[in-house]
């Protein structure tokens, strides 16, 4: 209960789900779902059934200086039935060995079979300086909150713990994820050869890390070397395949730009059973939906979120694109007006909101044209998304100029133009076929 510790609690909690989803026989729920039941009232057979799980792990730590006490309980949420507990006290240098002997026992009650490279996994957990963890465990609760300057803040706490640790391998593999996400939805592709750098600086110390796999695969998406990012997609499912993230973003990131939709739309699913609160995989399902040509699938999926949550800005981008696609311009001004809004571009939102409903709203597209979508500034990819205004405009030739900038940038959206529904009128252009081709999705 003290909430200076609370972000150990939670890293202690993060690190513990990680051990347990590295057990191929086991399902288990992802932290983003989790931690909305974090202090809650509902009664465990609730929360099982929310969940679509058979039991729930509760626990906490006492930290006092160096020492360490972890206390786990594991209840079967049919009937609320305790069916394990115990206590594990150590050095805060060997907290990740006390959390590795419980995720250990947990499976032994269970009467799982683990693999012998399960089993040793357990046995040899890496050992980190306790400070350089301690300061580690700060970052990742940083990160977590997915914000660009969350994930700046928290590149500064990862940079602190390498200097401390240089062998400290979670830690880089988190900065390889801050860069790649900084790359895909904040600074744009500048950021893309810090995340590689870091990402192979964690592969050397440490090939059995999924999470780096992961983020170096959706390195090499946006590098457009689709058969590496496939490579270590794949490598990353066989050491975690309980990894939401990695579902997530193979499905999203990788088959749905190549066109292979119904397999995209399983990886996403399979994701959302493992973190079925997110409203990310939510929102990245509906897109799944879109880019298969299933817009009433899409829809479903779009409106559920804003049901859980009508500030959560992903959606309301994904909107914008859906109604541009359809033609319904009142629709995508009133979403990409949102957009703007929840970006914190309170002026420019107002600039367009004020153009749906009227007339004459080619006034409002040229200028968005003109400044190649530069009034959204909390949003990089300005020249991608004047492409928009340029279809919205009728003017194919000015989109193509926009799109062969928008390569020359290596702007992430790229990667969706051969599957996205809004590029069809483009799509016999033999230009527009040549930056497919340069891209690698043809």
């Amino acid at each position: 209960n003290d909430p200076e510790q609370e972000y150990f609690a939670d890293g202690m909690t993060d690190e513990l789900i990680t051990d347990l989803a590295n057990v191929r026989e086991l399902k288990v729920v992802s932290k983003t779902s989790i931690m909305q039941y974090k202090a809650t009232r509902k009664p465990l057979p609730q929360i099982g059934r929310e969940l679509g799980v058979d039991a729930v792990v509760e626990g906490s730590v006492l930290r006092s200086g160096n020492r360490v006490r972890i206390t786990a309980q594991l209840i079967r949420t049919a009937d609320d039935r305790h069916l394990w507990a115990d206590a594990y006290e150590g050095d805060l240098k060997d907290v990740l060995a006390l959390q590795s002997r419980v995720a250990e026992a947990i499976t032994d009650d269970v009467r799982l079979n683990l693999s012998a490279e399960e089993r040793k996994r357990f046995h040899s957990p890496p050992h980190f300086d306790p400070e350089a963890y301690d300061i580690y465990l700060r970052g990742r609760d940083l990160a977590n909150k997915r914000t660009v300057a969350d994930l700046h803040a928290a590149v500064e706490y990862f940079d602190q713990a390498v200097e401390k640790d240089p062998n400290f391998s979670l830690a880089y593999a988190s900065l390889a994820d801050c860069y790649t996400l900084l790359a895909l939805f904040g600074d744009g592709v500048k950021w893309l050869p810090n995340a590689e750098a870091n990402a192979r600086k964690a592969l050397n110390l440490d090939d059995s890390l999924a999470e780096t796999h992961t983020s170096l695969a959706a390195v090499k998406v946006l590098e457009w070397n689709w058969p590496e990012a496939e490579k270590h997609f794949q490598r990353a499912l066989g050491l975690n395949p309980n990894s939401a993230q990695t579902h997530q973003w193979y499905g999203n990131l990788y088959l749905g730009p190549l066109g292979r939709h119904a397999e995209a739309i399983a990886e996403l699913k399979r994701a959302q059973e493992l973190d079925p609160l997110s409203l990310a995989i939510q929102s990245d399902l509906g897109y799944a939906y879109y880019l298969a040509g299933q817009n009433d699938a899409a829809m479903r999926e779009y409106q559920r979120v804003l049901a859980a949550d009508s500030s959560f800005l992903p959606v309301h981008y994904y909107l914008w694109m859906y109604y541009q696609s359809q033609d319904m311009y009142d629709q995508a001004l009133t979403e990409l007006s949102e957009d703007l809004m929840l970006s914190g571009n309170t002026k420019a939102a107002q600039e367009v909101k004020q153009f749906a409903g009227a007339q004459n709203r080619r006034e409002l597209f040229e200028e968005m044209a003109k400044s190649r979508g530069t009034l959204d500034d909390a949003r990089k990819g300005a020249v991608f998304n004047a492409l928009a205004w340029y279809l919205a405009l009728d003017e194919p030739k000015a989109a193509i100029e926009a799109l062969e900038q928008s390569y020359k940038l290596q702007e992430p959206g790229l990667i969706y133009i051969a599957a996205d529904p809004f590029f069809a009128r483009l799509r016999p252009n033999p230009q527009f076929q040549d930056i497919e081709r340069r891209v690698g999705l043809r």
